[in-house]
């Protein structure tokens, strides 16, 4: 692979009135250039306790955009019924000026 390095971030927000969570549509259409994206509905739609809560959902998109100084492997992105939360993997590479 040719890394020199790896990056993975978390970013959790739980305070809608300050940051609106995004919605699936936003989050699919940001990835638009990964080679796999897959969505998964709340498991527990109907159950008593929620997982994702309502309109929640996990999204996972893998193989992102690849340049001589970085590859962005993954993205997830979960919207739950307290918080979103954001968590991304990426590689920098040896190569670049």
């Amino acid at each position: 692979m040719g890394a020199v390095a790896r990056l993975a971030c978390a970013l959790t927000w739980d305070d809608a009135r300050r940051v609106a969570p995004l919605t699936r549509a936003e989050v699919l259409a940001a990835l638009e250039g990964f080679g796999a994206v897959e969505v998964q509905p709340d498991p527990n739609a109907g159950a008593r306790v929620r997982v994702f809560g309502p309109g929640g959902y996990r999204i996972e998109a893998r193989g992102g955009p690849v340049t001589a100084n970085m590859r962005l492997d993954a993205i997830w992105v979960d919207q739950l019924a307290t918080h979103q939360q954001l968590r991304f993997r990426s590689f920098l590479m040896g190569g670049g000026s």
